[in-house]
């Protein structure tokens, strides 16, 4: 099955962390340099939840309110997951 959805900015980046951290494993780097793509990655998920917010927000703001807010919510909640993959990677 293909995936058409697009990725954001943060899903890119973390898929990028994952591939620098395995480099650095492959190639024997300390623990130190391993540990810190560790964190830089759990940091990054952390802020998926935040960037998925502000993408909705971004949307909904924009969309006409002629069915009301909660449409509108629930639209911008569509375009997300139809997009992004509702925060799934």
């Amino acid at each position: 099955m293909t995936n058409n959805k697009q990725q954001t900015a943060m899903q890119e980046h973390i898929a990028w962390l994952k591939k620098q951290l395995q480099q650095c494993i492959d190639d024997g780097y300390s623990s130190s340099w391993i540990y810190a793509y560790q964190l830089a990655i759990d940091n990054a998920e952390s802020m998926l939840d935040v960037e998925k917010k502000q993408i909705k927000e971004a949307v909904w703001r924009n969309l006409p309110i002629e069915d009301g807010v909660t449409t509108a919510v629930q639209k911008a909640e569509q375009y997300y997951n139809e997009t992004y993959g509702g925060g799934e990677q």
